[in-house]
């Protein structure tokens, strides 16, 4: 319980003496969550504890929050809950409240203020925030150190006959939406899917996406990669607000990003970039898979439900390599590149200059089944070394490549 608020209800049960002999009372009630009566707490268990602490007695709430103590001696108690339930796991929409609170955008009521309150300061503060974002939505650990908060009443029973209710409640700390349920809470699992991404070379940029229409206010992305295939070597995001940590061992990384100070949404198309790095040059196929927990976050603080996300599925580039004459070299005006094929494609040709910067491309070249001729113009080039590749895409992709030179 919260040293700096206390909360007191007084209970005054009167009845009349019978026989000379005061009689034993009753008390119920309900316990249940964030003061809403539709999410009872089972098990909790409650006990009476006489003005020298001294507890002397004690139930149970029933799987519908119920509690109840007969035949009680009259006198004044405190009624005090616990539970030994796991902490509940926050997520990024607790934190996001607290942000709107601090930013005089949300005012939070007086049971999301004792949720909020982490430290236990009598008011809530950019540490709260920061703690609730940096111990579970970057690192995922249960949140905080298993602090369950129960409201406290104070009972004083001077003889009455019918039963007296008193109806309490209990939060977690750092739950601010209020989002535990009796069971325990299931972390929820985005929809995903995968799109193709073709390995070229060993260091590649990928892309997360969503299909989220509306702009974002923030994220929470988990993901798990094939670490005998895989290193990630860097995460690109929106801005600075971006925090991820990366478990090498397990192949997970949890990326995590906020509009903190409301400054900049995003549009949810494109979340983030991974920069990895292959193991292997025999990699046929790799793919990353999203993990419970992720979520985005819409620009009023609320969880986007119906989404997709879009993971990239790496694979290897098959494409042929093909034989081909390209003439004349040293080249003047043009450059001629013959090819024979044995069906219909389309595909394109690329020159670059030693610095690896494309200075000359011809694409969306058809082509049909049978000896081809592309003829592409270089007047534009001046003398020196060059690089190109031939690339089709057709139904059997191909990709040759080559050095030429550009005569004075």
């Amino acid at each position: 319980m919260k040293k700096s608020e206390v909360f007191l209800i007084l209970i005054m049960l009167f009845s009349g003496v019978g026989n000379g002999v005061f009689a034993q009372n009753q008390l119920t009630g309900t316990v249940n969550y964030n003061g809403n009566d539709t999410l009872p707490i089972p098990e909790v268990t409650l006990g009476l504890y006489d003005m020298d602490d001294e507890l002397v007695v004690s139930t149970e709430t029933d799987d519908d929050g119920v509690y109840l103590f007969d035949n009680v001696p009259s006198g004044e108690y405190y009624l005090r809950s616990s539970v030994n339930y796991e902490p509940e796991l926050v997520d990024i929409q607790d934190s996001y409240l607290v942000l709107m609170y601090l930013m005089n955008m949300y005012e939070l009521d007086d049971i999301q203020y004792e949720a909020a309150d982490i430290d236990n300061s009598g008011s809530v503060t950019w540490f709260d925030y920061f703690y609730i974002v940096t111990n579970y939505l970057l690192y995922g650990e249960p949140f905080p150190a298993g602090v369950w908060q129960f409201e406290e009443a104070y009972v004083d029973f001077t003889s009455r006959v019918e039963p007296d209710t008193t109806n309490l409640w209990g939060i977690t700390e750092g739950d601010v939406d209020g989002a535990w349920e009796p069971s325990g809470r299931d972390l929820k699992i985005l929809n995903y899917t995968h799109y193709p991404v073709q390995l070229m070379g060993n260091e590649i940029k990928v892309k997360i996406k969503s299909s989220a229409k509306e702009q974002l206010a923030g994220f929470s992305i988990n993901l798990a990669y094939p670490v005998s295939q895989l290193n990630i070597i860097d995460v690109v995001g929106p801005d600075k607000n971006l925090k991820y940590v990366l478990d090498e061992e397990k192949g997970l990384i949890r990326i995590v990003w906020m509009d903190e100070y409301n400054t900049g949404r995003i549009n949810g198309d494109h979340l983030v970039s991974l920069v990895i790095e292959t193991k292997s040059t025999e990699i046929e196929r790799a793919a990353f898979e999203l993990m419970p927990g992720s979520m985005l976050i819409d620009t009023k603080g609320g969880e986007i439900g119906d989404v997709e996300i879009l993971l990239p599925m790496l694979e290897k580039n098959n494409a042929v390599e093909l034989n081909v004459t390209t003439y004349p070299n040293p080249v003047v005006d043009r450059l001629n590149v013959q090819l024979n094929l044995n069906e219909t494609n389309y595909g394109s040709v690329s020159i670059f200059d030693v610095s690896g910067k494309l200075v000359v491309k011809s694409d969306n070249i058809s082509l049909s089944e049978g000896e081809q001729l592309i003829s592409v113009d270089t007047q534009s080039l001046n003398p020196g070394s060059y690089f190109y590749v031939v690339e089709l895409l057709g139904n059997t992709p191909f990709k040759a490549s080559g050095q030429i030179v550009k005569s004075q």
